[in-house]
């Protein structure tokens, strides 16, 4: 039954919290993963589309257009000049000279050849008839005229005629022809040609580059734009979408579950650990009563002999522990017999950190000595639990475990001298050194009802980070906070009291009662330090005082010092100032006392008393009470405190 249920809670945390880490991750990377992908997918696709193929578009529009205009116009009108100049210039001016040598042959052939041997023939037949034949036939006779007449003239007319038309066809046409051709070709080659070509390239080079290009720009522009918004971006919303969902899935996925497993898995474990745990103490306890109230009934019927004699066995045995209500819970948590716990409170009351001391020795942990401020009472178990264990259902000390071990006195039967050693050497040097110092004192009170307040809301943080946040933290930085407005606190004299020597680091020790005696460790530049890292250091130090591990590093070099006597009960004390410091505080317990509010109502307050001490040849009353003043306003106020940290 005990065991069920000191294990049941962290079992069924542990199984709960694997179970829901299972769940989540598979809801976590199937819904969550395909939803972000699929909305990732979706934003990307409209976003891509519009936006950056609407850019790279007009971008490559721009660069085309310019390059192709610029570019390829230029090159593609000086090819074209060049093919056109070499084409038009060998193909079309010999077509064109051979056409014309062909048309001017003939022409020149049929027609002047025709029209010059005729007009030749008429000119020489008549002049040669007329002249020559008048000459001649007055020379010669009739028939001679008759004969040469007809025959020769015609004869050589025909002959003539024949030989000019031939010559003068074959010879002046061919030379006439040849001679027009080479002027034609080469004006028409030179001239013609070349004027054409720069005519038709000028042309050529105005109509592409403008219609052309700006055609072939749009066209390909148009096919880009849709080629690229179609394929490419569906091509890499896919790619995206897919790479996208598998890093997702598998890295973001596991990386957030990891994540958060571990946030629950710290959560769920503290919280729900620490809940169940209180209710199956809760429960356990009233099942306790339950059952213990039950068996009374009977255990009550029995003769008034048996309830004397346990009643005297009762008294005998220890049954009586006096308990705080936080130390009976964590006894019954932890399943302690108080009996076996020696209390270190008021009267013998058996306090937490009693509890955990006695597990730490069990263990062979060490935890901080850190006793809280104020005790609750509990009342001693009633007649009921008594009768009980009278019956035998209820175990008592005498029965199951040894009497509590108690610090018995020691009865010398004659004096013992012992030499001063250790500890209390160095206290005596340390006294006698003070003695030397002119002390005065002041005392004030402070209401820490806004502190217990506030610390009560951080403690849970702090626990949850692994440090206990007790008060000292918070009078330790609100003492720097006023070292620095007062530095004169924080100094030191030389032996002769002729020279200060004003400290640059806050190295406030606190007085703490160990095993060894009174240790006064400090905690270094406390100037530089929050309250949490303060809390800290206090845990170290506290740890290393219970294992009497305290070494000169942590009990040299202090500059301020407070001494918290209300974790002993006191409320008022006059501290003694330790060399070569200049001024000490004790802190007296926390009392909650009846108190006026500004409106005059009484309320409960939370009153601790505080007592300075200080050096007065170098330090006086209205100095001290000053500085009393800021400290205490930081306590009472928190949230001034909070203005001034850095």
């Amino acid at each position: 039954s005990q065991s069920g249920h000191q294990f049941s809670p962290l079992f069924r945390s542990l199984v709960w919290f694997l179970v829901w880490t299972l769940v989540w991750f598979l809801v976590w990377t199937l819904v969550w993963s395909l939803v972000w992908s699929l909305l990732w997918t979706l934003v990307w696709f409209l976003v891509w589309t519009l936006v950056w193929s609407l850019v790279w578009s007009l971008l490559w529009t721009l660069v085309w257009f310019l390059v192709w205009t610029l570019v390829w116009s230029l090159v593609w009108s000086l090819l074209w000049t060049l093919v056109w100049f070499l084409v038009w210039t060998l193909v079309w001016s010999l077509v064109w000279s051979l056409l014309w040598t062909l048309v001017w042959f003939l022409v020149w052939t049929l027609v002047w050849s025709l029209v010059w041997s005729l007009l030749w023939t008429l000119v020489w037949f008549l002049v040669w008839t007329l002249v020559w034949s008048l000459v001649w036939s007055l020379l010669w006779t009739l028939v001679w005229f008759l004969v040469w007449t007809l025959v020769w003239s015609l004869v050589w007319s025909l002959l003539w005629t024949l030989v000019w038309f031939l010559v003068w066809t074959l010879v002046w046409s061919l030379v006439w022809s040849l001679l027009w051709t080479l002027v034609w070709f080469l004006v028409w080659t030179l001239v013609w040609s070349l004027v054409w070509s720069l005519l038709w390239t000028l042309v050529w080079f105005l109509v592409w580059t403008l219609v052309w290009s700006l055609v072939w720009s749009l066209l390909w522009t148009l096919v880009w734009f849709l080629v690229w918004t179609l394929v490419w971006s569906l091509v890499w919303s896919l790619l995206w979408t897919l790479v996208w969902f598998l890093v997702w899935t598998l890295v973001w996925s596991l990386v957030w579950s990891l994540l958060w497993t571990l946030v629950w898995f710290l959560v769920w474990t503290q919280v729900w650990f620490l809940v169940w745990t209180q209710i199956v103490v809760v429960c356990s306890v009233s099942l306790s009563a339950l059952s213990q109230s039950a068996l009374s009934q009977s255990a009550l019927s029995q003769s008034a002999l048996s309830q004397s004699a346990l009643s005297q066995s009762a008294q005998s045995s220890g049954c009586f522990v006096p308990a705080s209500a936080g130390s009976a819970l964590t006894g019954v948590f932890f399943q302690i017999k108080l009996s076996e716990v020696v209390g270190t409170g008021k009267d013998g009351r058996i306090l937490k950190e009693d509890i955990l001391n006695f597990l730490a020795k069990q263990t062979g942990a060490i935890l901080p000595p850190t006793p809280p401020f104020q005790e609750i009472q509990t009342p001693c178990p009633t007649p009921s639990v008594l009768a009980a264990a009278a019956a035998g259902l209820v175990g008592t000390p005498s029965t199951t475990k040894p009497p509590p071990k108690t610090i018995r006195p020691v009865f010398t039967e004659k004096d013992v001298t012992e030499p001063i050693k250790g500890f209390q050497k160095a206290m005596v040097k340390t006294m006698m050194a003070a003695l030397k110092i002119p002390h005065f004192g002041y005392c004030d009170e402070v209401d820490l009802s806004r502190l217990v307040t506030l610390r009560s809301e951080l403690r849970r943080v702090s626990e949850s980070r692994g440090v206990k946040l007790s008060y000292m933290p918070f009078f330790i930085k609100a003492a720097s906070l006023g070292l620095l407005h007062f530095p004169i606190l924080n100094a030191s004299v030389d032996e002769s009291c002729q020279n200060i020597t004003y400290k640059a680091s806050h190295n406030i020790g606190l007085a703490m009662d160990t095993s060894q005696g009174l240790l006064v460790p400090n905690v270094k530049n406390v100037q530089l330090l929050s309250v949490f890292e303060i809390a800290q250091e206090l845990n170290r130090l506290q740890a290393l005082g219970a294992a009497g591990q305290l070494g000169a590093t942590e009990l040299s070099g202090g500059t301020f010092t407070l001494s918290n006597i209300g974790s002993i009960g006191g409320t008022y004390a006059k501290p003694v100032i330790l060399p070569p410091e200049v001024a000490i505080g004790a802190l007296g317990k926390i009392q909650v006392l009846p108190r006026f509010d500004a409106s005059g109502e009484l309320i409960p307050a939370h009153i601790m008393k505080v007592s300075w001490s200080a050096d007065h040849r170098i330090i006086d009353g209205a100095t001290m009470c000053r500085f009393s003043n800021l400290w205490r306003e930081y306590l009472e106020n928190p949230a001034c405190m909070v203005l001034d940290l850095k």
